[in-house]
């Protein structure tokens, strides 16, 4: 085991940190019972040592299962062993804790995403093409639902919104429909509805029996591993078909912009970051000037697939909005949240009901927690199953008690399912994804006349006087 941040390039010159330069790994390769054990005791060693955990519970439990594993008395590969790695990890549910790269031997080939409940394949190799928009509802005779669920303890997040959104990327990973009992042999049975018509489909799996690791170079004496695999460029190959929307309702292209729609502004934030194209200080006098230009009537925060990354970042535009709103107070805010609004997407949502009067939630329940989450994630790399696993070393609680009960809207915290649930739900259809219509939007453009949440409320207010 060793922390990334604590590497340096006397290390890496004196071989006292392993470098894979094109190594090619086999996954089903066995892996002796001591090394097994070692690899387990020093993931739990270093995580004890190292890493926050939320609790005491939290903590003696993690140890328990590692000590479980360390006493079976079963033969290991090494992708068995990554993957017994990630369900220690998950089962914390510590949000970014956890193992991010599977090991495929075999590959599913087919992408799936989650649509208004039902789940549709987008994306296939080109003799199945017509698969393409055909909602799926069984995997060898298991429901959809059944099998996501059981898939998702892989996946690390703190609510099931997450790892759901999550898991569906990961049906493709054969290997853990055949660690789960769910599948066997190289074909599999999908039973899909298409149009209405109930067909049966048998898809040849693919397999993948060697991965490829590139090189290991140090950047400011952080540790990155460049290109880790080319499974991911096999993955991306095998999709040569696609369903295309006729039109997308983001330009995924871009982290961030702005648009002006009828008498609102809109901002979509799609990502937490900067780069050399996109400064958010300039951003953020963009809105500022388009702002006290048009006077826009609403502000439409659009933060549905803002998967995180500096959560400081916002705050400059969040002191935009706030500045303008004080100078027009009848100003309403329209915050747009998902399943995939996550980390610091999840934390400018916060601080927009926390900083801003007026705001309806509008959407899905949300991918970020309301509970509490662990951040500030380091890596280190565990050389027996060649993976980075990431720890963390601070815990974030929300405490919604100090905030202004006036503007807090606490009906949006769903503390059981851990998540921000809308003021107006919202969501796209299959036939409204694949024409381009934005439901939530349209919800947030709609002329409310006198009857905007802020008029409501104040309404409500002076009736009790």
């Amino acid at each position: 085991m060793q922390k990334l941040d604590e590497v340096t390039e006397f290390d890496i010159e004196n071989g006292n940190f392993e470098i894979l330069k094109n190594k090619k790994i086999n996954p089903n390769q066995l892996i002796s019972k001591k090394d097994y054990q070692n690899i387990i005791i020093n993931i739990r060693d270093f995580m004890l040592e190292n890493h926050i955990f939320f609790d005491e519970l939290n903590r003696k439990d993690f140890r328990k299962k590692c000590d479980k594993l360390i006493k079976a008395n079963v033969q290991h590969n090494i992708i068995d062993t990554q993957l017994d790695c990630r369900l220690l990890l998950t089962s914390l549910k510590q949000g970014h804790v956890g193992i991010d790269d599977i090991f495929f031997t075999k590959i599913l080939p087919i992408y799936i995403e989650k649509i208004d409940s039902k789940y549709y394949i987008l994306a296939c190799e080109r003799e199945n093409k017509e698969l393409l928009g055909n909602e799926i509802l069984e995997i060898n005779d298991i429901k959809i639902d059944k099998v996501i669920n059981v898939l998702q303890k892989y996946i690390y997040g703190e609510n099931k919104n997450f790892s759901e959104y999550i898991t569906c990327r990961f049906i493709n990973c054969y290997d853990l429909l055949l660690r789960e009992g769910m599948a066997s042999g190289n074909k599999v049975k999908l039973k899909l509805n298409n149009n209405g018509r109930i067909i049966q489909k048998n898809i040849e799996i693919i397999d993948n029996k060697s991965i490829l690791l590139s090189d290991i170079k140090v950047y400011d004496k952080y540790l990155t591993i460049k290109d880790n695999t080319e499974l991911q460029k096999n993955i991306n190959e095998i999709y040569n078909e696609i369903l295309y929307p006729l039109n997308s309702i983001y330009d995924y292209e871009k982290l961030y912009y702005i648009e002006r729609k009828k008498d609102s502004l809109v901002i979509r934030y799609n990502s937490c970051s900067e780069n050399d194209k996109y400064d958010i200080e300039k951003f953020a006098n963009q809105i500022s000037n388009f702002m006290y230009s048009y006077k826009p009537k609403n502000i439409i925060i659009d933060l549905r697939i803002n998967g995180g990354g500096n959560n400081a970042l916002y705050l400059g535009i969040l002191k935009k909005i706030k500045f303008y709103q004080m100078i027009h107070s009848n100003t309403s805010i329209k915050l747009l949240i998902g399943q995939s609004t996550y980390s610091s997407g999840g934390d400018a949502a916060n601080l927009t009901i926390k900083k801003l009067n007026n705001v309806e939630i509008i959407g899905k329940g949300s991918g970020f927690p309301v509970n509490r989450t662990s951040g500030n994630y380091k890596l280190c790399y565990v050389g027996g199953i060649y993976s980075f696993i990431k720890y963390c070393q601070d815990i974030y609680e929300f405490d919604y008690g100090i905030i202004d009960v006036f503007k807090h809207n606490y009906k949006n915290y769903n503390y059981s399912e851990n998540m921000m649930t809308p003021d107006f739900y919202a969501e796209q259809s299959f036939s409204d994804y694949m024409i381009g219509n934005d439901p939530a939007m349209n919800y947030a453009l709609r002329d409310e006349g006198e009857s905007s949440l802020f008029d409501k409320i104040k309404g409500f207010l002076c009736s009790k006087n």
